[in-house]
């Protein structure tokens, strides 16, 4: 995702909007289903991902 202008506006779920280089980000998350989405999503943008069914 790349930011290209404006002003972000966060809806009232959201406190801040921000953005961060990956290794940078994945230090910043606290929840063990987000940091498994994370893991996920790194994998499929390299193309290691493997679908365990």
């Amino acid at each position: 995702m790349e930011y290209l202008g404006g002003d972000p506006n966060p809806s009232w779920e959201v406190k801040a909007v921000a953005f961060f280089p990956l290794q940078e980000a994945k230090k910043l998350l606290k929840y063990k289903g987000d940091k498994e989405i994370f893991e996920k999503t790194i994998k499929l943008i390299n193309g290691n991902y493997c679908n365990k069914t």
